[in-house]
């Protein structure tokens, strides 16, 4: 900025010295000065500069908006296949519960029919849950065994994964 203010003649920088010690720091003396400083400054490169049109706070809020929406739809997404995972892992762990619960037919039997005698609400929701579990084993089971009827040789189609 120094080399700047010398290259000035010296009735400029006279005069830009009394305007700004006479107003005590003007603030538009000061914009003034910097503006000429960057014209001054800029390389100049034989095209002319454009400069970028000032944005209005309209066009500043849709940018802000459009960068939310990204930001939401990342999110999203990201979110979307957490719980993809989660289902595959749900799934993955039911299916061996229901594997399991074939070898303990007799017992889970007896479990339910000691939670219904309880007499108890919340002995019932159990004892649903495990019919259900037996019937849903059953069903397996079942699928299974026709799938081994209709397709011998090759065994019974797996789902994909």
């Amino acid at each position: 900025m120094a080399e700047w203010v010398k290259k000035l003649p010296a009735a400029e920088q006279d005069a830009y010295l009394m305007r700004f010690l006479a107003e005590e720091g003007d603030l538009p003396l000061r914009a003034e000065m910097v503006l000429r400083l960057r014209d001054a400054t800029e390389p100049r490169t034989g095209k002319p500069v454009t400069k970028r049109p000032r944005r209005i706070v309209a066009q500043l809020f849709r940018a802000r908006d459009a960068l939310a929406e990204n930001r939401r739809l990342i999110a999203s997404k990201r979110a979307t296949k957490e719980k993809a995972e989660r289902d595959r892992e749900n799934a993955k762990e039911r299916a061996r519960y229901i594997d399991n619960l074939a070898g303990r037919e007799a017992a889970t039997c007896r479990a339910v029919s000691r939670l219904i005698a309880a007499r108890n609400p919340t002995n019932d929701d159990r004892a649903i849950i495990l019919l259900l579990d037996l019937c849903e084993m059953g069903r397996e089971r079942v699928f299974r065994r026709k799938s081994r009827q209709k397709f011998p040789t090759y065994g019974p189609p797996t789902a994909p994964n």
